[in-house]
């Protein structure tokens, strides 16, 4: 999903794209490294960062959620479940609230 996706939102050229989850896990898709259009985020929450344990313990898991949270402070705009997922996006992403948009 980090090779093909890109290549064919290459070939596809939408208007946008939606990544509907980060991921904990490499095996499950999560946020695309790169999108060739405008993409959003939905954001369920940050469990991982407040139960490790989530991660197995293993330093891929770790990388991977810190790579997708890297990945979504690009995106053009997030949507958050709740005003507190919104509010800890903000911190943990680094976002302005301008790209947080509520929807729960």
């Amino acid at each position: 999903h980090q090779i093909l996706l890109p290549i064919l939102l290459r070939r596809l050229r939408p208007d946008l794209m939606h990544f509907p989850c980060l991921s904990a896990h490499l095996s499950v898709t999560g946020v695309s490294a790169w999108t060739p259009a405008p993409s959003v985020v939905t954001v369920h929450d940050f469990t991982p960062l407040h139960m490790p344990a989530l991660l197995h313990d293993q330093p891929l898991n770790y990388w991977w959620y810190a790579r997708q949270r890297v990945w979504a402070r690009r995106a053009t705009r997030l949507i958050c479940v709740s005003r507190a997922t919104c509010e800890e996006a903000m911190r943990v992403l680094g976002v302005p609230s301008a790209r947080c948009a509520v929807r729960g």
